[in-house]
């Protein structure tokens, strides 16, 4: 590498620092606000819950890969009975997932100021990427969870697996709320390799210090 490629790589340390900076305000106020939800439903009555879902001004969609389907609102006064336990955990898994994901950037970012302060193969940094490889292998599976879970509430908060059964449309409905998923697996260990090989570089250069 050059002296104008090391120039290039340092601006672009800079720029990520400062997009990782964003991202970590962006994510943790998105964790307030889901935070200031839970705690404001889990004072209200199922009752005040679902009144408050039926109102005339509010829409409710799904999305079956890229095409959503607005419910009516005819259909939604006469149908809407949303489960106020199982919407508390959809938010708190939602709030778990937030916070694995703050975490990462986090770590993300110390990764980065670490390199602007030319850090590269230390021992540090090597924890660093193994941390975020293990934090990648639960996020990829509790957000799976947190999808389930999200289809399962609005299936039966609005009755229309039942609505389906009845008029023999589907014959059968199954949850899976536990996965595995191969992808994830194979990203997380990618990344727990790498955090290794920079440890293993952070050995080679104290190695080579000692005997300089």
């Amino acid at each position: 590498m050059n002296q104008n490629e090391a120039s290039k790589f340092r601006g672009l340390l800079k720029v990520l620092d400062v997009l990782y900076m964003i991202a970590v305000g962006l994510i943790s106020f998105g964790f307030i606000v889901v935070l200031g939800i839970t705690i404001y439903l889990s004072t209200q009555s199922e009752a005040a819950i679902n009144q408050l879902l039926k109102a005339e001004n509010t829409k409710l969609t799904f999305s079956i890969g890229n095409t959503s389907y607005q419910f009516a609102n005819e259909y939604l006064q006469g149908h809407l009975a949303v489960d106020k336990n199982l919407l508390l955990i959809v938010l708190m898994v939602g709030l778990f997932n937030l916070a694995l994901t703050l975490t990462i950037v986090w770590l993300a970012r110390k990764l980065i100021k670490a390199f602007k302060q030319d850090q590269f193969f230390h021992k540090n940094n090597g924890n660093f990427i193994e941390s975020i490889a293990w934090l990648v292998l639960v996020l990829g599976h509790t957000f799976q969870t947190m999808i389930s879970l999200i289809g399962m509430l609005m299936m039966k908060g609005t009755n229309l697996d039942q609505f389906l059964l009845e008029h023999n449309v589907i014959a059968s409905t199954k949850y899976q709320l536990l996965t595995f998923d191969w992808n994830t697996v194979l990203i997380a260990i990618t990344i727990w390799f790498i955090g290794r090989a920079f440890k293993y570089g952070a050995f080679l250069q104290e190695e080579y210090d000692a005997t300089v």
